[in-house]
């Protein structure tokens, strides 16, 4: 019997440390009674060193949206499993993990009468890094890193609703470089590419967080800037022309490149966002063809 016991112990033991989640097991107290491989590598602590060890004290698992301890105030009240997901686990030795799982209220047939708890849980963490890698790869330009046509539209046709709803100011600003099939078709595909990340940074560098910038195609670029006027919006113009114009590739395909730009200003009487995109590709093209490295307002003459 003693025999059969401890090879079903040795069993369970093997089971538990092989299972790739996370399994905790604590006690009435709240301490830590048992911790499998998959949770050592997590916590940061061994089975050994963690028994004992009260759970408050020695596991950092956090709930991200209300920012509050998993333990003790997302314990079971009764029987049914809680489900949790989207918590952050910080290690002992300082690793941060996202994690989903479950905790059971386990009643013991014991004089107490006090429950136990056990805790499953996995890491999410690189799933979670290649769900916001794919969900940025969708609305992102792969090369630039700046939003692509469609998603740009929508946050246009936003901002459109909004001038609606509230007065304020945007301006939108559509711009191509000028340089641009001249670079690629004589130092291949390598410098134009060099070149629309520079002018992406380029636009990073000088607009405001709350301020939409998108790729749309080949050379052409978009801006809308909040809280703009059309005089804040020139000075900002003259901001990236000056900074284009002292552009040095690495590649030194270019000693300064310049830009032909449209500006628009949006008012609440447009509502179809591809008559918007419409007027500012006009007043693009229009200093494309005045010569290029000019700004072009939409409607002035």
């Amino acid at each position: 019997m003693d025999k059969n016991l401890l090879h079903q112990e040795r069993l369970f033991s093997a089971i538990l440390n092989n299972v790739y989640d996370g399994i905790i097991a604590i006690d009435q107290k709240l301490s830590i009674m048992f911790i499998n491989r998959a949770a050592e590598r997590m916590i940061g602590w061994t089975n050994e060193k963690a028994a004992g060890k009260t759970a408050p004290q020695s596991l950092s698992v956090i709930e991200a949206q209300k920012l509050s301890p998993l333990i003790p105030g997302g314990l079971p009240q009764d029987e049914t499993p809680l489900l949790f997901r989207n918590v952050i686990l910080k290690s002992h030795i300082g690793e941060t993990f996202i994690i989903e799982g479950s905790i059971t209220k386990i009643q013991v047939p014991d004089d107490t009468g006090l429950p136990e708890y056990v805790m499953i849980f996995r890491d999410t963490s690189e799933m979670k890094r290649l769900s916001a890698t794919v969900d940025f790869q969708a609305h992102h330009d792969a090369l630039t890193g700046l939003l692509n046509r469609e998603s740009f539209i929508p946050k246009l046709q936003e901002v459109l609703e909004d001038l609606r709803r509230t007065a304020g100011f945007y301006a939108l600003l559509m711009f191509n470089i000028d340089q641009y099939q001249e670079i690629g078709i004589g130092n291949e595909v390598v410098a134009g590419d060099e070149l629309l990340r520079e002018a992406a940074d380029i636009i990073r560098f000088h607009v405001q967080r709350r301020d939409i910038s998108a790729r749309l195609r080949d050379d052409i670029f978009v801006l809308i800037l909040r809280d703009c006027t059309v005089e804040e919006a020139v000075g900002v113009v003259q901001r990236l022309r000056k900074a284009a114009g002292n552009l040095r590739l690495s590649s030194g395909a270019s000693s300064g490149i310049s830009l032909s730009i449209g500006l628009l200003a949006l008012t609440d009487a447009y509502t179809d966002t591809n008559d918007v995109l419409h007027r500012a590709d006009q007043a693009c093209s229009e200093a494309r063809q005045q010569g290029g490295d000019r700004l072009v307002i939409y409607g002035e003459h």
